[in-house]
């Protein structure tokens, strides 16, 4: 046979022999190659999420150094027992910054908590509203946190008020943080 008879043959063989390379070769590196893609986009989607969950924790991290400050700052204005007289100065102190009498001073039963103890007084002032105001801010500047509760005022026939009120402290117990 002629050469120039055997070309469609050997193009027909050349054709088929790409064909099956085509399909026994390269298509099965395609199906890879597209299941290759489909876990890079989903492994990218694991990414973002974990991501995310990261800048939470570290805005939970920081949520929970705030908190854990804030209890310090709070455990320094907790006064333990014997402090108590130290707290009653500074009560006296108050008052008589802001020119408010005090007229009685009555410590209550200590109430227990779980972490804490709350140290209750019943006061009875002497005063003008001006200088309760003054008072109670007084108290508001203290070292120690001391909680203003109930208040009453009932005006008096020399002027100005007396002022019903029922203060409270705090001290930890059991070692726990608030």
């Amino acid at each position: 046979m002629k050469p120039q008879k055997r070309w469609p043959i050997i193009l027909l063989i050349w054709a088929g022999g790409l064909f099956l390379f085509l399909f026994f070769v390269l298509e099965p590196l395609g199906d890879e190659l597209n299941l290759l893609n489909a876990q890079r986009e989903e492994l990218e989607r694991e990414i973002i999420v974990l991501r995310r969950r990261v800048q939470e924790i570290d805005e939970l991290e920081l949520r929970l150094s705030a908190l854990h400050d804030t209890a310090r700052l709070l455990e320094g204005r907790l006064p333990d027992e014997r402090e108590i007289p130290d707290l009653l100065i500074t009560i006296e102190d108050a008052a008589f910054l802001s020119g408010v009498g005090i007229q009685s001073f009555v410590p209550r039963p200590i109430e227990e908590h779980e972490t804490y103890s709350e140290v209750p007084f019943s006061a009875s002032l002497r005063t003008t509203y001006h200088s309760m105001l003054l008072f109670l801010n007084n108290l508001r500047r203290a070292d120690r946190l001391i909680q203003s509760k109930r208040f009453t005022f009932q005006p008096e026939q020399e002027g100005g008020f007396r002022v019903d009120l029922d203060l409270s402290t705090y001290i930890l117990t059991g070692g726990g943080t608030p």
